[in-house]
């Protein structure tokens, strides 16, 4: 059994992400997924084994995550990402880059390391 961790699972990339994973490794695949917006209480996510809710910069999120499979994962798919939507790279500001870095990449290196 293949254990996957997939960040931001409500999503366009997060659903898919967990639909490929289905279709490749079937339900032996133990698929733990993390979402972040309007809490809904009870709320489960489509084809996932276990889902969590809460914001990924937050290391009280980042410990559920790792109490999962003794923070074990074959696999992450980090599907959540930030930024001023109709601005090109070129054009943002240092700040909304950073802005925008502090959801889309910096939680990765986070969760290597921890992981």
């Amino acid at each position: 059994m293949n254990n996957f961790l997939v960040i931001g699972g409500t999503g366009v990339m997060g659903t898919a992400a967990i639909k490929a994973v289905r279709e490749n490794f079937g339900d032996t695949a133990n698929i733990m997924a993390n979402w972040y917006g309007k809490e809904i209480p009870n709320f489960q996510i489509d084809g996932v084994n276990h889902t969590l809710f809460g914001d990924i910069n937050d290391p009280a999120c980042r410990e559920k995550i790792k109490s999962f499979n003794n923070a074990k994962y074959d696999y992450m798919f980090y599907a959540t990402a930030l930024g001023d939507v109709g601005i090109p790279i070129k054009d943002a500001t240092k700040e909304q880059i950073a802005r925008s870095n502090k959801l889309s990449f910096d939680p990765i290196l986070q969760l290597e390391n921890e992981l």
